[in-house]
């Protein structure tokens, strides 16, 4: 009998709706219809990161987010059109979804978009129903991983420092190498052949243990002693390009930013994969030029590089009193791996033209698209809040011989500077200070078919405040197609083992070749490795 009644009890109760079939409580149960039977308003909610009108990877983690409204209680639902909503109450602003839920409502809606509907309990204890929030779920996946350097914003030294790499698909962030493992010395200017982390190369800067490129192959680590800047692995993988600079950090009292890297030094050589004879890339002239910044067309027909007169070279120049003087041209040269030989170069974007500093290239993998960054002056757009990327259209400059660059979607008030692009090209990762000065955060941006920018958005993390109290910044973040596998604790007794091998320079004015990976002169002193 008691039984019965029980039953009779529980079908009276579901009839008159008083059930919660997810295992909420009766108030939460309450809170939730009393939340949807709030008339939403005209006014959209502000959501902390900034998570509206974006478009999103069909394979990224979930956007958590705190809504930046005032109430004592929220309700959330993710819905598509397809697909199980998700739906989220919370007694605190923060929200996060559940990743498995998440994932299947994004595959789900391949195309389409994605909605978030908000409500906010006020102190009156009526709910505040705000305008749908509407993103799109990109068809065109992210590459699984992004990789990055993580440094503090110090002004001329560092203490902890480390190379990085994010699962895009989830929340998970590992090292590939934390500079605690070597004494604490520099590790920077990480590059990815064709977004294949199976094989990179890193450059260490170390007092104790010597400069050396660290080339990764196969989970393992292998040391040659010398001093490189940026490299560029040529598709093929047969050479590597690399700089090979002398930087030095000015302080500038008299202005907000008071960095500024000048490079009184600056060429361009290559070297055969596996091998350490250093060739000079001819007509590239180091006795008249600053050359800078390589990276390769993807068929490898051009190496892209930035360029300018070599103004400490001329009387009367100082890098104290001329350093704004400092512009750089995007320059091309055509290569032959086969023959190994070098063309004529050519002028892509001129300063004569743009009166600013073009710098940073980087191309898409299908060939179509080149982005780099205008700053006002200089090699450092870091430092520069007017730094903005531009995109050239190379398909349109094959077809009229023109390049025309024109200013990118995506940019803002502050900094943008380092990026690179997906491996279907449609995806684009930027380091931008928006919102922040000081630090340097990654944002993904889609790119259509016609090399058109989607708003920007920062990388997710699991607490959505995490930014907020994040005093740490992102440099050089580089897409690959998976994560890097070798062990780190190998990568540090590499770096910690004498090199048996050094790069061997050509020779200068007719001398003998220099062993100068031997014994490097330390090209990052007066505090310029601390570079971001």
């Amino acid at each position: 009998m008691k039984t019965k009644r029980a039953i009779f009890m529980l079908s009276v109760l579901a009839a008159c709706g008083l059930i919660c079939v997810a295992g909420l409580g009766i108030d939460r149960w309450l809170a939730v219809r009393q939340a949807q039977m709030a008339v939403a308003g005209a006014a959209a909610p502000r959501l902390e990161p900034d998570y509206a009108g974006i478009v999103m990877p069909p394979n990224i983690c979930p956007l958590n987010f705190k809504i930046a409204e005032p109430g004592t209680q929220f309700y959330v639902v993710a819905r598509g059109t397809s697909g199980e909503p998700i739906s989220v109450l919370s007694g605190k602003p923060a929200i996060a979804f559940p990743k498995s839920a998440w994932r299947r409502l994004l595959e789900a809606n391949p195309g389409g978009s994605l909605y978030f509907d908000i409500c906010a309990r006020q102190a009156d204890k009526t709910w505040r129903r705000f305008a749908s929030v509407t993103n799109l779920i990109a068809r065109d996946r992210v590459d699984s991983h992004l990789i990055y350097r993580k440094i503090h914003p110090l002004h001329n030294t560092w203490n902890e420092m480390g190379i990085y790499q994010r699962d895009l698909t989830s929340f998970k962030e590992t090292p590939i190498l934390e500079n605690k493992l070597f004494g604490k010395d520099c590790c920077h200017c990480h590059s990815v052949w064709n977004q294949d982390s199976a094989r990179f190369s890193l450059d260490i800067r170390s007092s104790k243990y010597g400069n050396s490129l660290l080339m990764v192959t196969n989970e393992r680590g292998v040391k040659i002693g010398g001093t490189v800047g940026f490299t560029t692995w040529h598709p093929s993988g047969r050479i590597m390009v690399c700089s090979f600079g002398q930087p030095r950090l000015l302080l500038c009292g008299a202005r907000s930013e008071m960095r500024e890297i000048v490079d009184l030094e600056d060429s361009l050589g290559y070297l055969p994969d596996g091998g350490v004879q250093v060739k000079r890339v001819p007509k590239v002239h180091p006795e008249k030029q600053l050359a800078t910044f390589p990276t390769w067309s993807p068929e490898g027909r051009y190496l892209y590089y930035c360029a300018t007169t070599n103004l400490w070279k001329i009387p009367g120049k100082t890098r104290n009193n001329n350093f704004n003087e400092i512009k750089f041209d995007l320059m091309r040269i055509p290569y032959e791996v086969e023959r190994d030989q070098w063309g004529e170069p050519e002028p892509v974007v001129c300063s004569r033209d743009t009166g600013k500093s073009a710098v940073q290239p980087r191309i898409s993998p299908d060939g179509r698209w080149l982005s780099f960054i205008l700053c006002d002056y200089g090699c450092w757009p870091v430092y520069h809040a007017e730094s903005d990327l531009y995109i050239v259209d190379l398909r349109a400059g094959r077809t009229d011989g023109k390049f025309t660059y024109r200013r990118a979607e995506l940019n803002s008030p502050e900094c943008e500077s380092w990026h690179a692009w997906s491996s279907n090209s449609r995806w684009m990762v930027v380091k931008s200070k928006r919102g922040t000065p000081l630090f340097g955060r990654p944002y993904l941006s889609h790119v259509d078919e016609d090399g058109h920018c989607s708003k920007p958005f920062v990388v997710p993390q699991r607490d959505p405040a995490y930014y907020d109290s994040c005093l740490i910044t992102y440099t050089m973040p580089t897409l690959a197609c998976g994560p890097v596998m070798v062990d780190e604790a190998q990568l540090a007794r590499a770096i910690k083992t004498p090199a048996t091998r050094a790069l061997i320079m050509p020779p200068r004015d007719d001398a003998e070749p220099s062993h100068e990976g031997l014994n490097p002169p330390d090209a990052y002193d007066e505090g310029a490795g601390s570079q971001q």
